[in-house]
């Protein structure tokens, strides 16, 4: 969200819908109740992801969480924007070692209709 808001890539993502729907597990229990599932169990899940290498993370991140965000901007800053989101990615997530460590929540709903 950060690079979107930058000057030079603001107008590309002026309009840009969120492509994920990553609500709370308490949003996801009142949405299930409120259409009428019963039986509802709603569990959140630690799946932290560990890539070997920073080559391993990046290949994530341009598939397919960089897809989306990439198509909003022009030709002429694609290769840019890329790389600066590669190079945030890699300062948060790259451990002493070499490898990468990224946080990553799952939540899980069961419900019956």
């Amino acid at each position: 969200k950060k690079k979107m808001g930058e000057e030079k890539y603001r107008k590309s993502f002026q309009g840009f819908e969120w492509p994920w729907y990553m609500p709370e597990k308490e949003e996801y229990e009142k949405l299930a109740e409120n259409i009428g599932f019963s039986m509802l169990s709603v569990t959140e899940e630690h799946a932290d992801r560990y890539f070997s290498d920073a080559e391993e993370m990046i290949r994530w991140i341009d598939q397919p969480s960089l897809v989306p965000f990439i198509k909003c901007v022009p030709e002429a800053l694609k290769e840019e924007y890329r790389n600066e989101v590669m190079e945030e990615m890699l300062k948060k997530t790259l451990q002493p070692d070499r490898t990468c460590f990224e946080t990553f929540r799952r939540i899980r709903v069961w419900a019956v209709k």
